[in-house]
């Protein structure tokens, strides 16, 4: 969700997110249910398990972040040799 203009909240649905995103609709309702059961709160054996949730959501987000730059590189690269020609 993001503030709009005047100040109201604009909402994505999820099929959008999924396809501005690249991840599957099952993907982004298992972050969903990560991120409520962390907004939770509490000391509890259930918020140590979400923050693992979390932490692992972290680590992978990282990883296909990382893979995605790895893509564009190669991709950048490929086109300067095509712009060299």
């Amino acid at each position: 969700m993001t503030p709009g203009a005047t100040g109201s909240v604009v909402t994505m649905h999820i099929g959008e997110l999924a396809e501005k995103t690249g991840l599957s609709l099952r993907t982004i309702r298992h972050y969903d249910e990560v991120i409520d059961l962390r907004q939770g709160g509490g000391a509890d054996a259930d918020n140590v398990e979400s923050r693992h949730q979390l932490d692992a959501f972290i680590t992978d987000t990282v990883t296909r972040r990382q893979r995605l730059q790895d893509q564009l590189g190669m991709a950048d690269e490929f086109l300067a040799l095509l712009c060299a020609q």
